[in-house]
């Protein structure tokens, strides 16, 4: 090291203060192909920064619009699934309306029938108790299309008690009836949705 440093400070005494202007040059060219060199280097990666944001927000936009576009068939999907299920539930709805009106108007001529029976106090002939079998049995395929359980049994509860009385000779009074008709109805309107709660009579006849 010692004689390194005994030919450099040779060779910078012979060239005199040369030396210092060219040492001086070389350390500023050296600074300014440094810089330049940098330069180039965050030029070179701000523009591979900006290609990568640019491919980034290439695959974003795809994905965007793939999920966009399996949105909206879902969507569509889900929205033909809502119309068929309304248009079904609609549809059996007013089936339901339809089938539970024929059955009341067949009991209620059952009940309208067995009323004057019982108040004129007349025994039911043969053709009445053969009408009965075939409107009961009307009523229950009417009510079995479309109708719960819960209406079935209401439907069974009334009428085991007109057979007992037209078949069975019981006795019974009109109120029992009535009772009896009124459970059918309130179960049908709890499942039809019209109105859940129920009906009374509270008339005096």
């Amino acid at each position: 090291m010692k004689e390194i440093f005994e030919i450099s400070a040779a060779i910078l005494t012979s060239l005199g203060g040369g030396a210092i202007v060219l040492f001086a040059f070389s350390n500023f060219l050296g600074k300014l192909w440094a810089n330049r060199f940098m330069e180039e280097e965050r030029a070179k990666h701000a523009l591979k920064l900006e290609e990568e944001r640019a491919e980034y927000a290439q695959a974003l936009e795809e994905i965007r619009a793939k999920f966009q576009n399996e949105n909206q068939q879902n969507l569509a999907y889900l929205q033909g699934e809502i119309d068929v299920l309304k248009e079904t539930t609609l549809r059996e709805h007013n089936d339901k309306l339809a089938i539970y009106r024929v059955a009341m108007e067949l009991i209620a001529v059952l009940l309208v029938k067995l009323e004057m029976g019982m108040l004129q106090e007349r025994e039911f002939t043969q053709e009445d108790k053969e009408q009965f079998q075939i409107d009961r049995l009307k009523v229950y395929a009417q009510l079995a299309l479309t109708a719960p359980q819960e209406i079935m049994d209401a439907n069974d509860k009334l009428i085991d008690h007109i057979v007992a009385i037209i078949f069975d000779d019981e006795k019974s009074c009109w109120e029992e009836l009535r009772g009896f008709s009124l459970d059918l109805v309130n179960a049908m309107r709890k499942d039809i949705g019209i109105d859940k709660s129920p009906v009374s009579y509270n008339g005096s006849r």
